[in-house]
């Protein structure tokens, strides 16, 4: 993780947020959320998205932009959404300023939205001592998004 060099950014995180192709894809059944129960195997390629992530003051709002396009801003992006769940979730009182860069063309099947997700809430959480910990799965599951392996670029089998 890098010192984001962003104009308006100063002190924060640059996180990447890497593509991702299904190996395989089984779908399991309807949750009691709405979501679906999924088993997957996918792998990682080098094309990604980065995020530029800081907090802001107490009370602030989340404020995510995409000033090249290729997703909406706001409220209307899936990371927006997901921060709110886990600001509330983790008790984060300050706000959050999100700068995307998006590589991964929407609507393709490669996943940018959710590793976008990910990547953003890799960004908030406290590290674990074990990314393979019971404790981090459970953060991870509670946020319905794929874990830490989304990072990286290897194959990864995640549990939901």
């Amino acid at each position: 993780m890098n010192r984001p060099r962003g104009a308006g950014f100063g002190t924060g995180l640059t996180l990447p947020a890497f593509a991702k192709i299904n190996l395989s894809l089984e779908l399991v059944g309807p949750r009691a959320d709405g979501y679906w129960e999924i088993r997957t195997v996918y792998q990682t390629v080098a094309l990604h998205d980065r995020l530029r992530m800081r907090l802001t003051r107490a009370g602030g709002g989340i404020d995510v932009r995409v000033p090249g396009g290729g997703a909406p801003a706001g409220r209307g992006n899936l990371v927006h959404r997901i921060l709110a769940r886990a600001r509330r979730a983790l008790g984060v009182r300050r706000g959050i300023k999100v700068e995307l860069e998006k590589n991964i063309p929407a609507g393709r099947g490669l996943g940018g939205g959710s590793s976008d997700a990910a990547a953003a809430v890799i960004g908030l959480l406290p590290r674990p001592r074990s990314p393979t910990s019971q404790t981090s799965r459970k953060r991870w599951n509670r946020f319905q998004i794929a874990p830490p392996a989304a990072r990286r670029r290897r194959a990864a089998r995640p549990s939901f």
